[in-house]
């Protein structure tokens, strides 16, 4: 008999994540990307995500980070979105009202499946600790250093 190969989660991380990962391979979000590119769950974005860590690394206060590397970033970026899944963004939901841009957040993993997003913003998101739409699985909503520690415990 053969068995089944495990199935790979499929995963949001938000935009500070995101961020995070691609200014530094240290700390939760780095590990966390690496363990993407490793294989260890598909990633989901959408095209407003996209847009919006586009939007956050040509910041100037990022920008002037003596370790920050203009062409090493956008090359880590667009191999994000190569290895990901990118959501068409037609689905649209109205869950954070106080904070209307991370309704692309819930819109993206509800639209292209994921099970868990990862985030840190603890006042908007993490409060939602898990999302229920009628018609979709139920979406964890997590920190970084959880599903970092997620990822240890299933290596």
């Amino acid at each position: 008999m053969v068995e089944a190969a495990p199935s790979v989660p499929k995963v949001v991380l938000d935009t500070s994540v995101l961020v995070r990962g691609i200014l530094s391979s240290r700390g939760p979000s780095g590990y966390i990307l690496d363990n993407f590119f490793g294989g260890a769950f598909d990633l989901v974005l959408s095209l407003s995500i996209i847009a919006e860590v586009e939007s956050v690394l040509r910041r100037r206060h990022i920008r002037a980070r003596p370790s920050f590397n203009t062409e090493d970033s956008h090359d880590l970026l667009v191999a994000l979105i190569e290895a990901s899944r990118v959501a068409s963004g037609t689905y649209h939901v109205d869950m954070v009202p106080t904070d209307a841009k991370d309704n692309q957040i819930v819109s993206t993993a509800l639209e292209g499946g994921a099970g868990t997003i990862v985030t840190e913003d603890a006042h908007d998101l993490l409060s939602l600790k898990v999302i229920k739409v009628r018609g979709f699985s139920p979406v964890q909503v997590v920190d970084a250093k959880a599903f970092a520690r997620q990822l240890r415990q299933r290596l």
